[in-house]
C-alpha cells in the first residue's frame, strides 16, 4: 500500500515539472524570459516550422502561483515583475527562428453548469545575439495574446522595446497550427 502511495506521489512531483527545454551550451544564443501572470497553466509549445508540423516539444509550463515542486529559472534579465512560477530565463538559439504555441484554458464552474475556455496563441520569432527578450502570455476566455519586448540594461537605465503583438487569429497559412490547438498531444 504505501508503495502504491508512493509511486502516485512520484508521479505527481513528475507531472509538476515545469521545464524541460534544454538550452544550448554554444553558438549563437539570447536570454529570453517567458512568462505570464495567468493562474492557470499555460503551456509553451515550440515546433521547427511555422505551420506547427514538425518536431514539438514541450518547452515549459508556467503559472503564477505556488506549485507543489516549484522551478524558478533566472538568468538576470532586469525587470522582473513575476511569480517564481511564472517565468522562466533561458538561453535560446539566435541562429534560427523560433515558432512556438501557447496555450492555457480555465473552467467557470456554474451552480448549474460548467463552462471551459481555452485560448492559443501562435507565434515567430528571431531573437538577436546577446540581446534579451520577454516573451509575455496575457491570457483571456475569448481572446489572448503575446508581446514580445527587447530590455537593454545600459548602466542602470533599461529600456524596454516593442518587438511584436500576436493574438489569437491564426492565419490560413499557418493552419496546421489551429489543428493543433484543436487536437493537443497533451493535456494541462
Amino acid at each position: 500500500m504505501h508503495g502504491i502511495v508512493l509511486l502516485a506521489l512520484s508521479l505527481l512531483l513528475a507531472g509538476c515539472q515545469t521545464l524541460s527545454y534544454q538550452e544550448p551550451q554554444s553558438g549563437p544564443r539570447a536570454r529570453v524570459r517567458f512568462a505570464t501572470n495567468a493562474t492557470n497553466i499555460v503551456v509553451l509549445q515550440t515546433y521547427e516550422d511555422a505551420n506547427c508540423q514538425v518536431n514539438e516539444q514541450e518547452w515549459m509550463r508556467l503559472v503564477a502561483r505556488n506549485l507543489v515542486n516549484p522551478n524558478p529559472k533566472r538568468l538576470g534579465i532586469p525587470r522582473w515583475r513575476f511569480h517564481d512560477n511564472g517565468a522562466k530565463e533561458v538561453y535560446v538559439s539566435a541562429a534560427r527562428t523560433l515558432h512556438g504555441m501557447f496555450t492555457s484554458g480555465e473552467e467557470d464552474k456554474g451552480v448549474f453548469r460548467s463552462t471551459s475556455y481555452r485560448c492559443g496563441v501562435v507565434f515567430s520569432v528571431t531573437f538577436k545575439e546577446g540581446m534579451d527578450y520577454e516573451v509575455e502570455f496575457l491570457p483571456g476566455r475569448t481572446s489572448c495574446s503575446v508581446n514580445i519586448s527587447e530590455i537593454v540594461d545600459r548602466g542602470g537605465t533599461v529600456t524596454v522595446s516593442h518587438v511584436a503583438t500576436f493574438d489569437n487569429r491564426v492565419p490560413a497559412a499557418r493552419s496546421g497550427c489551429l489543428e493543433k490547438f484543436k487536437h493537443p498531444t497533451r493535456v494541462f
